[in-house]
């Protein structure tokens, strides 16, 4: 039987979402820090050595990677 813990850390936490082609990396970054990981990840375990990636490949606007190719 299969036994349902809690994660014991996060590493590494990544996520992607779209945007408006007028908002900077920066502030994704800013944001999704602020009304995402804050709130969600400081109620669960996660460690000074956590790394976080957003938007790791790049840009995503209106379903489109930073190389252009629909997502």
């Amino acid at each position: 039987m299969m036994r349902m813990t809690a994660p014991s850390a996060w590493t590494p936490v990544v996520l992607s979402t779209q945007h408006d082609p007028d908002v900077t990396q920066e502030q994704i970054h800013e944001d999704i820090k602020k009304y995402v990981f804050d709130p969600i990840l400081r109620q669960i375990w996660w460690m000074l050595r956590t790394k976080f990636f957003i938007n790791p490949t790049g840009r995503f606007v209106i379903g489109r990677t930073s190389r252009g190719q629909a997502a």
